[in-house]
């Protein structure tokens, strides 16, 4: 028997749509990518194909590159004078605390997961699109179980999935949020996967559907526009590299700020040496008290932490800081070498559904 890949995803139906194109004879990059689209469908939560993301890739012949296709800020091209953003506060009750969110059409950014999809799939997958899209189509058509995390997830976020029709509609289809082990059908999302996979153009960033798009949240106060979805562009980026106890790590450089923070706080494990041995207690509240004290440090402005966020931890000095984060992650090694790690998130999410889409 030959070793295939090994797959770890947040959902067993994320994983089984990457396990799906490793036996069909696809790389690691279209089985991250079906297992991308299959979250969308599975982990509505946590990601969706109007979120945002990042892909950290090793290629067989030893490349390494980071494809970022996070959000963007909307707003290009908007008029003088144009009607302030609209934004819907809602709390979000937590078990240590509620907070407030403001979601809606005002807190929608221009989505990058769609075309961080098509980017991975055209540069680095062998597939047809048509192949890795159809696990996700056929999950959105016939139905998923919903989970016990995105039952708690959902739980979570019921105020804002119930803010409009097309959102009641997947979430509360008989009046009632979906629980775990009931099933979410998304039958929209299925027919625009089904056409994506026919038609790889056939997006929201350009045509009929973006001007639908644009107009949906325009009339409830959105700051989206067609130049937005126009200039929308996946960027890839070397990764941030730095040495850990003989290894080398890769991991997302700036402007986001997590791989930065992350070596800082290696950087920090080492000046313990010797470690206590993995899985026991002391090792978990060792690295506990090290990432609070990153944290910490990274609110304070403290130099260490202030000029990894610059790209000081080893081979990046033209980086700059902003904050991002993820939400859900898949990571995929195929048999020839190929290694893909994908986070994406919703943030939040703001409600809203693409008209005709399910996204």
């Amino acid at each position: 028997m030959t070793l295939q890949g090994t797959i770890a995803a947040g959902h067993t139906a994320t994983a089984d749509a990457a396990a799906a194109m490793l036996e069909a004879g696809g790389n690691a990059f279209d089985a991250v990518v079906a297992a991308g689209f299959a979250s969308a469908v599975c982990e509505p939560g946590f990601t969706s194909l109007a979120g945002g993301g990042f892909l950290l890739a090793r290629t067989a012949d030893g490349r390494d590159r980071l494809i970022d296709f996070f959000v963007d800020t909307p707003g290009r091209g908007r008029p003088d004078g144009a009607p302030e953003p609209v934004f819907e506060e809602v709390s979000v009750r937590f078990a240590a605390a509620d907070q407030a969110f403001h979601c809606g059409p005002g807190s929608v950014a221009v989505p990058g997961t769609l075309a961080g999809y098509l980017h991975i799939h055209h540069t680095l997958g062998r597939l047809p699109l048509a192949a890795v899209v159809a696990p996700a189509a056929q999950l959105a058509t016939g139905g998923v179980a919903v989970s016990d995390n995105q039952a708690h997830d959902f739980a979570l976020l019921a105020p804002i999935l119930e803010r409009t029709e097309a959102s009641r509609a997947i979430f509360f289809p008989d009046g009632q949020l979906l629980g775990a082990g009931d099933v979410l059908h998304n039958a929209d999302l299925g027919t625009f996967l089904l056409a994506l996979g026919d038609a790889p153009t056939a997006t929201f960033y350009t045509g009929d559907l973006a001007h639908r798009f644009v107009d949906q949240l325009a009339a409830g106060g959105g700051l989206m526009t067609l130049e937005d979805l126009a200039a929308y562009r996946v960027i890839e980026r070397v990764p941030l590299r730095f040495g850990y106890r003989g290894r080398t790590v890769l991991t997302n450089p700036p402007p986001t700020f997590g791989g930065a923070l992350l070596g800082v706080a290696l950087r920090r494990l080492d000046r313990h040496g010797t470690l206590p041995p993995a899985g026991t207690p002391e090792l978990a509240c060792l690295l506990a008290t090290v990432m609070a004290d990153v944290d910490a440090d990274r609110r304070a402005g403290h130099p260490e932490v202030t000029a990894a966020l610059r790209g000081d931890l080893g081979d990046d000095p033209n980086a700059r800081p902003v904050v991002t984060r993820g939400t859900t992650h898949v990571t995929v090694a195929d048999g020839e070498g190929n290694v893909a790690a994908m986070t994406t998130s919703n943030g939040e999410c703001s409600g809203d559904v693409i008209v005709g889409t399910g996204i």
